[in-house]
């Protein structure tokens, strides 16, 4: 997460140094699924995803076996996606990668140097992880829930036979006594995660976790060529606050999840753009430091909702049962969610307007692959700067094309020339739930996410919007 607020920083003009305790990159698949608007926002960032997805797979399904008695297959791509499907690939590819793009943007990683708090800088971006010995020094209290009596245990193996069902797809099987995760990883093993009752200590053997995939899902599997075996005691954590002075926490130093949703990693990196570009706008356009406490308005409800989907939907079968029929319309209901295609800041202090089309103040700025809107509106966010999008109606293009410049100019005059904006003008607003005799005027973020919506005759407010956020 501190690659991704560097990458974020550095590309926009600001100076930043990246320091490391460790002696080099971790080693290893560890977290391996990127789910689509993470893959989106590393296109904004300007990483090079086909570099990444050369080195990894893809999936289209989540396969539920419930109790034996249900079968729930979740379709989780999202077509109108230029990443339609989640990608896996091991975690020291996508920081391998992070940390390629951050020196040919010059700043190169300091690794092996132990920070202990004390600097001249101006902001201190926090992400050392769960255990961060900062966030203790700062008093920034950290919150823990466990599950008390269960664990984790994971290897990566060849399996032979494979578990039931579609090799190509996530498995997951529930039964009385727990659960086991089946994941395609890119060299064709498969990662095998099992949560069951129990307080092992030291990591388990290969031979364990094959006996107890057999006995909980019943099939004869065996395992072989295996990596990192491991048994984890499994809680959630999360930070009071997320900023203490200079001081600003991210990704796992502000909170911490269990493993077994695949969110981590991603909601951290999620963190890390929406603090990256408000931080840059406070320290290179001199916008009012409430910008920066966005970041925590925004970003610490998501991690509240990811903590406590997980406490809803994780089973090692040490409570009651879940009702299976309860599960399944569950998992009907919010089975994409966790692309996070549809997370949005509707009730942020930096989302207003009114709806317009299908398009609510804080929503991800739709660019669906093919749509004129797609290139545009990509180019710009990896300018790093602000887009207005204006939508006129099909007869009316010239006066749409008036607008967004008037509405560009505008802004641009009212942030003192501090603020990059991009005029996009469209004659077509469908991929916005807009009516051919509609219009729509929309501010997108720099993170992409829609700041200001509504009319083309709204284009002062837009500007007084922008205004009165960078100061």
């Amino acid at each position: 997460m501190g690659l991704t607020t560097a990458i974020e920083l550095a590309r926009r003009g600001v100076r930043c140094r990246i320091v490391e305790r460790r002696s080099g990159p971790h080693d290893g698949t560890r977290a391996c699924t990127i789910w689509q608007r993470t893959l989106e926002l590393f296109d904004l960032i300007g990483l090079p995803v086909a570099r990444l997805r050369a080195r990894g797979t893809t999936f289209r399904q989540r396969v539920y076996d419930i109790f034996g008695t249900h079968e729930v297959v979740l379709d989780v791509s999202e077509p109108d996606s230029a990443h339609p499907e989640p990608l896996i690939v091991s975690q020291e590819h996508t920081e391998a990668l992070l940390i390629s793009h951050l020196a040919s943007l010059g700043v190169p990683v300091e690794w092996g140097v132990i920070f202990d708090g004390h600097t001249d800088a101006d902001w201190v971006v926090v992400a050392e992880g769960a255990r961060s010995a900062l966030r203790e020094r700062l008093r920034i209290g950290w919150a823990v829930s466990g599950f008390p009596g269960t664990q984790l245990v994971q290897v990566d193996a060849r399996c032979a036979p494979d578990l039931p069902g579609d090799p190509a797809a996530v498995r997951l099987f529930l039964g009385p006594s727990g659960s086991v995760g089946s994941l395609p990883l890119p060299d064709g093993r498969h990662r095998l995660f099992i949560s069951r009752p129990g307080d092992g200590v030291g990591d388990p053997s290969v031979e364990e976790i094959r006996d107890w995939a057999r006995a909980m899902t019943g099939s004869p599997i065996s395992l072989s060529d295996p990596r990192y075996n491991w048994r984890a005691k499994l809680y959630n954590g999360i930070a009071d606050r997320y900023r203490e002075g200079r001081y600003l926490l991210v990704g796992d130093a502000a909170h911490a999840v269990i493993p077994v949703n695949a969110q981590g990693m991603n909601t951290g990196i999620q963190d890390a753009v929406n603090l990256g570009w408000k931080l840059a706008a406070v320290v290179l356009d001199k916008a009012p430091e409430s910008l920066v406490d966005s970041y925590e308005v925004e970003r610490r409800p998501v991690a509240v909702g990811l903590l406590e989907q997980t406490r809803r939907s994780y089973w090692a079968g040490t409570d009651p049962a879940p009702d299976p029929d309860t599960m399944v319309e569950l998992l009907a209901r919010n089975g994409k969610r966790r692309t996070l295609i549809g997370m949005g800041y509707p009730s942020s202090p930096l989302s207003a307007g009114a709806p317009v089309g299908s398009i609510r103040p804080g929503d991800r700025a739709p660019y669906p692959p093919g749509s004129p809107v797609s290139a545009g509106l990509a180019s710009a966010m990896r300018a790093g700067g602000w887009a207005v999008l204006a939508f006129g109606p099909s007869s009316s293009a010239s006066a749409a094309a008036a607008a967004a410049a008037a509405a560009a100019a505008a802004a641009d005059t009212v942030a003192a020339g501090r603020a990059r904006v991009t005029p996009l003008v469209f004659a077509d607003g469908a991929a916005y739930g807009l009516r051919p005799d509609e219009d729509g005027l929309f501010l997108v973020r720099p993170d992409g996410h829609v700041g200001f919506a509504g009319r083309l005759s709204d284009m002062d407010a837009a500007a007084a919007y922008l205004t009165g956020l960078l100061g």
